[in-house]
């Protein structure tokens, strides 16, 4: 046989097979397979170019590359609060035992991504104190009922508006509480009065926050000094005296927040939280020419529980629940001037933990959002949840309540991301006023203003590895 004629066999054996391939391809709808296709179309040509296959024909390089899957963000290390600082403005008025209470709050945030989050809180608060006064000691009981309105803007601190909208924020929040104060009266002219500063865009979240706290307190104290006749005499120290206080309190508030932040539409969660605190304390204290000090020693803890539940477009979104430790003991002094400025003598602050488990629907099996959802209808679950930090360390307990709260509290185990961090308070504050009276019986005005704050000092978090176990570790994202 001819080469001609053995060339001609398997060129038409080569066209049978082409033709099988395109006939494949006709039966398939090519809108389900375009790159196949197209790829198939340049492979054909390729086969009967006269040239080898070395002219155009198509089609594309190579195999595309996958494009890479979005990491779970239950995966991944929590974002932390690095630093905060607040700054609270406010004015208090005391007639007999009801005291009206009205201010703002500007918080700075910085977060462990690298954002800054600006907070500005108008807030106002009525509550009432009753109180049972005898030589020497006094006893009360208070209930308290507040609401707050918060927008937070979050921004870039590399970013050129960065700057100025800190500044818009502080004149804005000058001109909203003139404007809340007088019922609409003063905002006009407060506006005027400082220039008709540029109001800040948009916040990414707003929100709004109901609060009702109960408290009672008691303490006990003997005058010293030299103008005491029973006192002990201390030279040169005319008025002194010794005390002794506990206190203890509870409470809880209600949060709607609206994020327009996220990608996929605005995030509205609802938010409940608990808090309870007590605190015992001792201490000496002096005045000297109307500068008053006071040295102590004392016993302070808290705790405040969170749990915030979040819908996009309808859907559960997010779970992520908070939890707030904190236990301080030890000596601390305060210098009250006669300017009204306080100064903290040896005392840190103190310290607090707080731990958080976030539970994110992205990534989430059907069966894991459901077990979700039941957790998050009061009614089956009271929203109970285990404690976080043992959780961390020696993972989910046995049985909580009933199977909704324990398969929830495996599965934020499991599959949640949790991460305990530590803080280190700071603070000083200062206030000018006057008041009359004391107990049931008091007339006063007083307005006060304090800068508090607090830096991470330990962060971490439960990794996983790619078999599913979990381990606490540093989160050095956050330290460094």
């Amino acid at each position: 046989m001819s080469d001609t004629g053995l060339v001609s066999v398997e060129y038409l054996a080569t066209a049978l097979v082409a033709s099988a391939i395109i006939g494949t391809l006709i039966v398939v709808p090519v809108a389900t397979q375009p790159q196949v296709t197209e790829d198939f179309e340049a492979a054909v040509c390729r086969i009967f170019s006269e040239n080898g296959g070395s002219g155009d024909c198509g089609g594309s390089d190579g195999p595309e590359a996958v494009p890479e899957q979005s990491e779970n963000p239950n995966d991944m290390p929590p974002t932390c609060l690095v630093s905060t600082t607040t700054e609270n403005s406010s004015a208090k008025l005391d007639v007999k035992f009801v005291t009206i209470e009205g201010g703002y709050q500007i918080k700075i945030e910085e977060m462990s991504d690298g954002t800054l989050k600006y907070t500005l809180v108008g807030e106002g608060e009525v509550g009432a104190k009753l109180s049972t006064p005898t030589e020497g000691a006094e006893a009360s009981a208070g209930i308290n009922g507040g609401l707050s309105l918060g927008d937070t803007w979050i921004v870039d601190p590399n970013s050129e508006d960065a700057a100025a909208l800190e500044q818009q924020i502080r004149d804005y929040a000058l001109v909203q509480i003139a404007d809340r104060a007088s019922g609409g009266w003063l905002g006009g002219p407060a506006s005027f009065i400082s220039g008709n500063p540029t109001p800040p865009r948009d916040p990414d979240v707003t929100y709004t926050t109901g609060s009702l706290e109960v408290e009672a307190e008691a303490e006990a104290s003997n005058p010293l000094g030299t103008d005491s006749p029973e006192g002990l005499d201390i030279p040169g120290i005319p008025s002194a005296e010794a005390s002794a206080q506990a206190a203890v309190n509870a409470g809880g508030s209600y949060t709607v927040r609206n994020d327009t932040s996220k990608d996929g539409g605005v995030v509205t969660s609802y938010e409940f939280e608990l808090e309870a605190g007590g605190n015992a304390r001792a201490e000496a204290s002096a005045e000297v020419k109307g500068n008053k000090g006071s040295y102590g020693a004392g016993y302070d803890a808290s705790m405040k529980d969170r749990v915030g539940i979040s819908y996009q477009n309808g859907e559960l979104y997010e779970i992520r629940i908070t939890q707030t430790r904190a236990v301080n003991v030890g000596p601390d002094g305060k210098i009250k001037l006669a300017d009204g400025q306080t100064v903290s003598i040896g005392a840190d602050g103190g310290t607090y933990t707080t731990t958080t488990m976030t539970l994110n629907t992205e990534g989430m099996t059907p069966e894991q959002i459901a077990k979700m959802k039941q957790w998050a209808d009061f009614t089956q679950s009271g929203f109970i949840a285990p404690n976080l930090y043992d959780m961390m360390h020696d993972g989910a307990p046995d049985h909580l309540l009933n199977d909704t709260v324990t398969d929830f509290s495996n599965l934020a185990y499991d599959e949640g991301q949790l991460g305990a961090n530590t803080y280190q308070k700071t603070g000083a504050d200062s206030s000018i006023g006057a008041s009359e009276g004391s107990g049931n019986d008091k007339l006063g005005f007083s307005i006060d203003r304090s800068i508090s704050g607090a830096d991470l000092i330990e962060a971490t978090h439960l990794s996983k590895d790619p078999s599913g176990n979990r381990e606490v570790v540093q989160n050095e994202a956050c330290l460094q």
